[in-house]
């Protein structure tokens, strides 16, 4: 039985206590989903060892479990076990754990208005899909955009132990959401060999924080979203080699058009990444202003089945969108990524979900340093193969 299977039962078992208590309280809601990807390359390594082989090492399970009290409160927790190559392994940990406490809820026949407050392990609202990615079935294809969402620096992306501040507010006219929050992020040796594209074993984080903020508006049909959103992470490291200090800021612009029969998604990403390290490796430091944008375009040729297209485009440097031949420590093959994908999805049941896709992809910015160790010496030519199998209750 593999490591993930293990978890599987396990959540599995866990959960059968509260859903049989969840139906005798409509308050208490359980769920779970699993996933599990095949994914090939013809060269590097994505989610796992899959160059020039297919991989089985992308997986992943979880359980979630939320309980209301006085239409006020509202205690909810995520526990994951994630399989995605050698920079996420496999560990249980936990996604949120969050106490929602709305100050105002008020609503009428045409209006409602929604104002509160949230402290623990909270969800980074962040562009359109980064709060609801850690379900296969909320996702718009196998992976998310990576120069957007960053699928190595996942639990950064995804979560912080602080609080935010929130509001909603519906009316005819439609929904806009408000959502800000500060942080601390989970900083480890892995991420930090991602972020820094230099091997950590040990890394201490000095006050690491972290700072969002989304705006939100959708029409009363549901047919139009629009965002923007904006987020900035901070800390002083030490790795042992050298010290300096950490920072990045990301501004990102989002859009979505849905009809009954196909849907329009895009967003665009500014971003800003800078380590200040001091002598005597002060080559290390780098300050430098990128770029991120993707179009996918779906196509639901029956309400079970569609089939979608996507074009993505990151530069790590805006100014040397080649990169720079002459870095010692960053290739300039992998300063950039120009990905082009077509994909299908079949939703079998509102349980079973399976998705097939395939990309070309030219540069090598969406590799992790991880699990690409000698990426100096990999091909910036490469094709992507993946299948996904889902589940969720």
């Amino acid at each position: 039985m593999t490591t993930w299977q293990r978890h599987l039962v396990t959540i599995a078992g866990a959960c059968a206590l509260p859903a049989a208590t969840a139906q005798a309280n409509d308050s208490l809601q359980v769920h779970g989903f699993a996933m599990q990807a095949g994914i090939y390359t013809s060269d590097n390594s994505f989610g796992g060892d899959s160059n020039d082989s297919v991989s089985t090492d992308y997986n992943e399970a979880g359980l979630n479990i939320s309980a209301e009290f006085f239409q006020r409160l509202r205690l909810s927790a995520q526990v994951v076990a994630r399989n995605a190559g050698d920079y996420d392994t496999g560990a249980v940990r936990t996604d949120y754990a969050q106490i929602d406490f709305a100050a105002i809820n008020n609503s009428s026949d045409s209006t409602s208005n929604k104002a509160g407050i949230r402290l623990g392990r909270v969800k980074n609202a962040y562009g359109l899909f980064n709060d609801p990615r850690d379900v296969a079935h909320t996702r718009p294809s196998i992976y998310l955009p990576p120069i957007i969402y960053w699928e190595q620096l996942r639990d950064i992306m995804l979560f912080r132990d602080g609080g935010a501040i929130y509001w909603d507010n519906t009316s005819n006219n439609g929904t806009l959401s408000f959502d800000a929050g500060i942080g601390k992020p989970n900083v480890t040796e892995r991420m930090a060999t991602e972020a820094l594209f230099v091997p950590v074993e040990h890394i201490d984080a000095d006050d690491p924080r972290i700072a969002l903020a989304r705006l939100l508006w959708e029409d009363a049909g549901g047919n139009l979203r629009l965002a923007l959103s904006t987020l900035q992470a901070k800390s002083d490291i030490d790795i042992g080699l050298f010290a300096g200090e950490f920072e990045a800021r990301l501004y990102l612009a989002s859009l979505q058009y849905s009809s009954e029969h196909w849907q329009l998604t895009s967003e665009l990403a500014f971003f800003n990444y800078n380590v200040e390290i001091a002598d005597p490796l002060a080559a290390l430091s780098r300050n430098t202003y990128g770029d991120a944008l993707y179009v996918q375009y779906a196509w639901f040729f029956t309400p079970e089945w569609q089939v979608y297209a996507r074009y993505d485009i990151g530069y790590f440097d805006r100014h040397d969108r080649d990169g720079d031949p002459n870095d010692p420590f960053m290739p300039a093959d992998a300063t950039y990524s120009r990905d082009a994908g077509i994909g299908t999805r079949w939703d079998i049941s509102d349980n079973w979900m399976f998705s097939v896709e395939a990309h070309y992809i030219e540069g090598m910015l969406a590799l992790s340093i991880v699990d690409n160790p000698e990426i100096r010496d990999g091909n910036p030519y490469w094709t992507l193969i993946a299948a996904e199998l889902a589940f969720r209750f």
